[in-house]
């Protein structure tokens, strides 16, 4: 995937996942950046084949989200975030 990328639903990670892509050429964020923001986003599996992030991975304001089981991330090419409650 060429560009910046937010995913804000749990139905955009299905639909970005169903794509296949292995690398996002730029920063990938899962979540609402917006300050007080949530969204329903609860499972990362649908983004299983992700392996390389060139640019920022984060991954924020998703209170549903628990787990980043099935999420393969090898590389991420400048900063990561995730939350401290995640497993």
């Amino acid at each position: 995937y060429e560009g910046d990328l937010i995913l804000k639903s749990q139905q955009e990670v299905i639909d970005f996942g169903a794509n296949n892509y292995t690398k996002v050429n730029g920063s990938l964020t899962i979540g609402d950046p917006e300050q007080g923001a949530t969204t329903d986003i609860f499972d990362l599996s649908p983004l299983q084949g992700l392996n390389t992030i060139s640019n920022n991975f984060w991954i924020i304001n998703n209170p549903s989200l628990v787990s980043t089981l099935g999420l393969n991330i090898d590389f991420v090419g400048v900063n990561l975030l995730l939350p401290l409650t995640l497993h």
